[in-house]
């Protein structure tokens, strides 16, 4: 069986590790301890990315993605469904907001694909700026908007524009930001062989540089990030 932790768990081991058993008293909290394995996860990509340069498996400007996040808007399985936010008639799109990377886009209203695109109004206006109205052919990927739920999400803009009365169902497939932990219940969002992972990056942001336990950290998260960064694909 593989080894599965909730934040409780997690809590009892930092502060195992720390040497620390009474979580009411303690030089770290609860709170602090969900906030570091939290932000430690969701930066997970760019510190693999990071050693993947280092090794030669990412080239400049390119970061690693990793399966263990890949999903649909489509799926019916956890942590989903996301959905993709389209209006009648709108040319906007709104992404989920775990969102972090596309991988592909499928118009189920017209089946087939749709293709990423970049700078339409400079290099493809005759064929979707100026185009008719009429089944999506592309997407060009825009910044970040609120407005959905006041949550902030990565927007894409639909070409050519959109019919009149008319909403797209478009799927996509992406790559998602891993899931925060937030009660003690709730279970890493990770593949069960890098489990310990996240527990060795929160240890070495609370220890200080010079306590010898440092260095020990530092080298079993270098250990499981090659491993890790191997595993990925840059894009």
């Amino acid at each position: 069986m593989p080894t599965i932790l909730t934040l409780a768990n997690i809590h009892d081991e930092i502060r195992r590790r720390f040497g620390e058993t009474d979580a009411s008293n303690t030089s770290i909290t609860d709170t602090e301890i969900t906030r570091q394995v939290n932000q430690y996860t969701q930066r997970l990509p760019a510190r693999a990315s990071q050693l993947g340069r280092e090794l030669g498996l990412v080239a400049d400007g390119k970061t690693m993605r990793f399966d263990m996040w890949r999903t649909s808007t489509n799926s019916t399985t956890s942590p989903g469904p996301s959905n993709l936010i389209v209006t009648a008639g709108s040319q906007n799109i709104d992404f989920p907001n775990d969102y972090d990377h596309w991988i592909s886009f499928y118009d189920r209203t017209h089946t087939k694909p749709i293709y990423v695109v970049e700078e339409v109004s400079r290099w493809l206006y005759e064929e979707l700026r100026d185009a008719p109205s009429g089944p999506t052919k592309a997407v060009e990927i825009r910044g970040f908007v609120s407005g959905n739920g006041s949550v902030w999400r990565r927007r894409g803009q639909l070409w050519p524009s959109v019919t009149s009365g008319v909403t797209p169902s478009i799927e996509m497939l992406y790559w998602r930001l891993p899931a925060d932990l937030e009660s003690d219940g709730d279970t890493l969002d990770i593949d069960h062989k890098y489990v310990m992972l996240p527990i060795y990056g929160a240890m070495l942001e609370v220890l200080r540089d010079d306590d010898p336990a440092y260095t020990r950290y530092e080298r079993m998260e270098a250990g499981m990030l090659v491993d890790l960064a191997r595993s990925g694909r840059a894009t």
